[in-house]
């Protein structure tokens, strides 16, 4: 089953996203690339923006796409509940053992902080045997 981002990369990159999409509208998805880029409101001096096409909003909110971190929700709990969120899972014994064990598959970046995987995260579903 493919996901929001994937559906996108593949409509962006094979050229079936124009201006008229029934999908989006342009309008609003230039104003949020022109605010989150440059911090004010579009000028609408649409001629002379880096976000005049669809296919440069969406690689603009593409590149600064970050996939959400899944973790089971034993594994959550058992973070919350360390008592010093503020150090990085690879400082932390335990975490770094249970990666290597397979756990926490979700956690990519092992530099980030406790607290900073807790609020990124998601929980995902167990898979029933």
């Amino acid at each position: 089953m493919k996901n929001n981002l994937d559906w996108l990369k593949e409509n962006v990159y094979n050229g079936s996203m124009t201006y008229k999409s029934k999908y989006f509208n342009c309008d609003d998805i230039c104003e949020v690339c022109y605010v989150t880029r440059y911090n004010k409101k579009c000028e609408g001096n649409c001629f002379n923006c880096d976000f005049c096409h669809i296919k440069d909003c969406i690689f603009y909110l593409l590149e600064n796409h970050e996939d959400a971190i899944e973790l089971f929700q034993w594994e959550y709990d058992s973070l919350y509940y360390f008592e010093k969120r503020d150090i990085s899972f690879e400082a932390d014994e335990w975490a770094k053992a249970m990666k290597k064990q397979g756990y926490f598959e979700g956690v990519k970046d092992t530099s980030m902080k406790i607290y900073e995987i807790l609020e990124k995260c998601r929980i995902k579903e167990a898979k029933a045997k």
